[in-house]
């Protein structure tokens, strides 16, 4: 994804008349890129992601159990 400021940089010299072509080479993005931040209304925002869990999950409690009877490892 883009930043904040390459989005504004890319509405800015298309305002200017650049073509998408010579807006992608300035920016050193996509030229879909380019089409795709011209197209969208508000800058782009970054949410987190939800949490996954590992593959590690399910074995964890008996991990634990396994390492509190023998302390030594």
């Amino acid at each position: 994804m883009i930043s904040l400021e390459e989005w504004a940089q890319i509405r800015y010299l298309r305002g200017q008349g650049l073509s998408l072509r010579k807006i992608a080479a300035e920016v050193g993005c996509a030229k879909k890129t380019v089409e795709k931040a011209l197209a969208s209304d508000s800058p782009p925002c970054y949410k987190p992601r939800d949490a996954k869990g590992t593959s590690f999950d399910p074995f964890e409690p008996q991990v634990r159990e396994l390492l509190a009877e023998t302390p030594q490892l």
